[in-house]
């Protein structure tokens, strides 16, 4: 099977019945509309995913099936969390905020469009100093103005997403983070792997 049938699959995860998205506020500051800073001062050791306790399991479960598929990938289940290693880099699937600890450069909110605002808040405070935010909800690229800035990554869809294309991102751009360069070449990178980055902004495509 190739890749782009893998990605087209099924288990959508960020979909709402009625197809609406809440849109998180952001009544302190306002929209953040900065520049997101060059990709080299962002890491990739410290991978979170992050999702509502009732999808944990079926989350943790998946990314392992995917991730055997990749050198240096292991997962295991601790019951409340699952963790593991990624060619050297520390992986955490979570969904409580008692569990978090440190700070992650990438992090990976699950779940529906309307359930961002939530997620987000309980992983805030454990954001590295640049932290690459990747939504996998549907239609989360409009939320694009709410989350990014200099030292946020924004990483949001449009239309539907799932669970093998939000797996997918998790374990291809920890590689484009370290070597791309820059936010153009990494953007090139993903489109030239999968058909349905082209449906994603990024710092390459607002950064203009």
């Amino acid at each position: 099977m190739n890749l782009r049938h893998i990605l087209l699959g099924s288990m959508l995860t960020g979909c709402t019945s009625e197809g609406q998205l809440e849109k998180p506020g952001n009544s302190e500051t306002g929209p953040r509309i900065d520049n997101t800073a060059d990709l080299s001062n962002f890491g990739s050791d410290d991978i979170l995913v992050y999702t509502s306790c009732d999808m944990l399991d079926a989350y943790g479960r998946e990314l392992r099936k995917r991730g055997r598929l990749y050198k240096g990938f292991s997962l295991r289940d601790r019951g409340d969390m699952w963790e593991g290693q990624y060619r050297g880099r520390d992986i955490l699937v979570a969904c409580n905020p008692e569990d978090l600890s440190g700070d992650y450069d990438i992090v990976n909110l699950r779940g529906h469009g309307n359930e961002m605002s939530n997620l987000y808040s309980d992983v805030k405070d454990h954001f590295a100093d640049y932290t690459t935010l990747v939504l996998g909800g549907c239609n989360t690229s409009s939320m694009m103005d709410t989350y990014r800035s200099e030292r946020v990554a924004f990483i949001g869809g449009s239309g539907e997403q799932d669970t093998i294309n939000n797996n997918y991102l998790v374990l291809q751009l920890p590689k484009q983070i370290d070597e791309a360069g820059t936010w153009e070449s990494l953007e090139r990178n993903m489109k030239k792997k999968s058909v349905r980055f082209h449906d994603f902004v990024s710092p390459a495509t607002y950064n203009q």
